[in-house]
This record gives structure tokens, C-alpha cells and sequence, in this order.
């Protein structure tokens, strides 16, 4: 019997074979994963926190300067 494993994606994010998308850190360039990876990907109006492992609006990122976040 063969058993395929399905990741779920919350509601701010799609499943992609092929990673490649925004981050907190790097709001205005995306990020692609070489080689392919598979996983979910943040919608187009999310980017990803690298901190939280979560899609956010690009105004909840923080950003870290000198181990302090600041908004």
C-alpha cells in the first residue's frame, strides 16, 4: 500500500513544489530555493518571517537590530 503525505497550508499560504517567495528580512526580493523545494508558500500579499515560520502582512515583520526588534 502506498501512502501519500499531504502538507497543509493555513489560509495565508498555497502548497508549491517549488519555493520562492518574499521574506521579513528581504521584503523586496524573493527568495528561491536552489534546487527546488517543496512546501508552502505565502500568498501574494504575505511574507514570510523566518523568526515565526509564518506568512505575515509585511507590516507585522520585525526587524532585528542588535538582538532588539523594533516595529
Amino acid at each position: 500500500m502506498i501512502t501519500k503525505h499531504f502538507q497543509q497550508c493555513d489560509e495565508r499560504s498555497v502548497w508549491t513544489h517549488c519555493l520562492c517567495q518574499f521574506t521579513c528580512s528581504e521584503p523586496d526580493m524573493v527568495d528561491c530555493y536552489t534546487p527546488c523545494k517543496s512546501g508552502c508558500e505565502c500568498k501574494e500579499e504575505y511574507v514570510f518571517d523566518e523568526k515565526t515560520q509564518q506568512c505575515l502582512l509585511p507590516e507585522q515583520c520585525f526587524l532585528k537590530e542588535d538582538n532588539f526588534y523594533i516595529t
